[in-house]
């Protein structure tokens, strides 16, 4: 059965119809035309909602909820969305010049010895990644030497040398991309580019503890799915991965519970991963958002709304 067409002033009505206070019908009226109210209210109503109520088949909303406090979830999860969404790029950077740097230093014959099977892993376990890999970035070429409005970089060095570097056609990749590149290469090879995050890792914290290999394909897979939330703009406060990561590999470097699925768990990998200083610059952005929304909630204490993150709370 369809869902009929509903305009603003219906569907404020059906929410006040549930218990959730408005304070100002206008200024909903104009949130509901901007935000939508799908991913509004659909996105952000869980942390208001009764569960107690006996009602199954319509939402109750808690005494006291309103919209605004919806609206003030909505736009605490964009800000949040706007700060992890930088560092996740920063760690991409970090991954995409260290995978570069040390397969064209191995691999330094020939025009595209990225294409080429033979420099890649020779598990049949690896099999899917190493032909996933050749296929993505054999594409990425083709397409760029197709277009005539193509990435200037690109097009300057397949005109002028017939070739494009890995360390520039990384630059064009996403951070799914590299996960299939590092996924691809044998195990010297991931080892030695894991070692730069771990020796990183050790002169910022004086730490004794090694990041290995499984541990950065482990780290890669959160951060591609939370750099995807971040992109598609879909909801980040309450996301959690179907199937955590290897957990037990972890506890060595976190004092606090690690589940390898939510927002919390990202952060915590972040550390592991980009320099101390803007590690310290993460937590600080996430601590000053939370303390600018923290009066903003009157039905819910902004520490419940972050534990549905993952975060203590204290």
């Amino acid at each position: 059965m369809s869902k009929p067409f509903k305009t603003y002033d219906e569907q404020i009505e059906i929410l006040s119809s549930r218990g959730l206070y408005i304070e100002n019908l206008k200024d909903a009226k104009v949130i509901l035309s901007q935000v939508n109210y799908y991913n509004l209210i659909n996105g952000y109503k869980t942390p208001f909602l009764d569960n107690a109520s006996s009602n199954k088949v319509e939402d109750v909303y808690k005494p006291g909820s309103s919209f605004e406090e919806i609206y003030a979830l909505h736009e605490m999860d964009r800000e949040l969305k706007k700060v992890v969404f930088y560092y996740l790029l920063r760690f991409e950077k970090l991954l995409k010049t260290s995978c570069a740097y040390h397969f064209s230093d191995l691999h330094r014959d020939g025009l595209y010895p990225y294409l080429q099977t033979e420099n890649y892993s020779t598990s049949k376990h690896q099999l899917n990644y190493v032909l996933k890999n050749i296929g993505t970035l054999t594409a990425a070429i083709s397409r760029e030497n197709k277009n005539s409005n193509g990435k200037k970089p690109l097009k300057h060095y397949i005109k002028k040398h017939n070739h494009i570097p890995l360390w520039v056609l990384v630059n064009f990749l996403t951070l799914g991309n590299i996960s299939y590149f590092y996924n691809s290469l044998d195990e010297s090879l991931q080892n030695i580019i894991a070692r730069d995050f771990g020796e990183r890792y050790k002169e910022n914290y004086l730490s004794k503890e090694k990041i290995s290999k499984t541990e950065l394909i482990d780290i890669i897979k959160i951060c591609n799915f939370f750099r995807n939330v971040c992109a598609h703009d879909e909801v980040m406060f309450s996301f959690s991965l179907n199937k955590a990561g290897q957990t037990a590999m972890f506890k060595k470097f976190f004092a606090e519970k690690y589940t390898g699925k939510n927002l919390h768990d990202l952060i915590l990998v972040l550390k592991l991963v980009i320099p101390k200083e803007e590690y310290q610059s993460l937590n600080e952005s996430i601590t000053s958002i939370k303390s600018k929304y923290k009066n903003k909630f009157s039905s819910i204490e902004i520490d419940d709304i972050f534990e549905i993150s993952g975060f203590p709370n204290k």
